[in-house]
């Protein structure tokens, strides 16, 4: 695209923002689908994965605070403190940091959002347990 620098910022971070997040016809569809499936059964899962990972986060990091979703697949989550993504791999771990889905880029934030829906139990567990060791 041949525009000005700041038309050309704003392009740029419309695509970031659409590359990751999940646009609405998308959520939109998403829904339609579940709702002709096994709905149930997925919200079933998911609310189990989202109690799982809060009792988790409440035993293993209690200085962590959030609140609990009502729906939707992630958690929002603000740790003790920020971690490097040095200190993430080492633990073997990613979560992405809220400055990637805001405008405030490099705001030094300790939110993170946590992704339940595609994890198994045990690697929620397993997840939680790495990430404690960065806190003690």
């Amino acid at each position: 695209v041949i525009a000005n620098k700041k038309i050309s910022a704003a392009i740029n971070d419309l695509i970031e923002t659409n590359q990751l997040s999940t646009s609405l016809l998308s959520k939109y569809l998403f829904k339609i689908i579940l709702n002709k499936t096994q709905f149930s059964k997925r919200k079933s899962r998911y609310l189990t994965n989202l109690n799982t990972l809060v009792e988790e986060l409440t035993n293993h990091i209690p200085q962590a605070s959030f609140e609990k979703p009502r729906g939707g697949y992630f958690l929002w989550v603000k740790l003790p403190k920020k971690i490097s993504y040095k200190e993430m791999h080492r633990a073997k771990i990613i979560i992405p940091p809220e400055d990637i889905f805001t405008y405030k880029k490099g705001a030094g934030s300790s939110y993170y959002r946590f992704s339940f829906a595609q994890l198994s139990l045990d690697e929620i567990r397993e997840g939680v347990r790495r990430l404690a060791t960065l806190f003690n």
